[in-house]
C-alpha cells in the first residue's frame, strides 16, 4: 500500500502542478529590442516574421529573456510614460461570441510597478 500511495501522491501532484511555459520565440520592438514569447506549453501559438498568431483558447505574455518557465523577475516590463506603443490586432478570424483582447497589466517582477 506503501507504493500504491507513493503513485496516487504522484498522480495527484501532477493534477495541481502550475503548467510549464514554453519559449515560443521572439519579436522586435522599435526603440527597445527582442522581447520574447512565453505561454503555457499547451497554446497553441506561432511567432514568426516580427509576429504572433494566437489559435484557440490561448493566452501569451512578454519576457524580457528566453525562457522556458514562468519565472517572475522574467515578464517585461518597459517604461510607457510619455511614450507610445501601437500594434494591430487582426480579429477577422475570431467568430462570434468569443472574446479577443489585449491588455496591459502589472505583472511580478525583480522591481514591480517600476517599469
Amino acid at each position: 500500500t506503501g507504493k500504491m500511495f507513493l503513485a496516487v501522491l504522484h498522480l495527484l501532484l501532477l493534477a495541481v502542478s502550475p503548467s510549464l511555459a514554453a519559449n515560443k520565440g521572439s519579436i522586435n520592438v522599435e526603440g527597445y529590442g527582442e522581447v520574447w514569447v512565453i505561454a503555457p506549453e499547451w497554446a497553441n501559438i506561432h511567432v514568426g516574421d516580427n509576429g504572433f498568431t494566437l489559435n484557440g483558447n490561448s493566452r501569451m505574455y512578454f519576457a524580457a529573456w528566453a525562457t522556458d518557465g514562468f519565472d517572475a523577475g522574467a515578464y517585461w516590463q518597459t517604461d510607457l510614460m510619455d511614450k507610445r506603443f501601437s500594434y494591430s490586432i487582426d480579429v477577422s478570424n475570431v467568430g462570434c461570441s468569443c472574446n479577443a483582447a489585449a491588455y496591459f497589466i502589472n505583472m511580478p517582477g525583480n522591481n514591480a510597478g517600476a517599469g
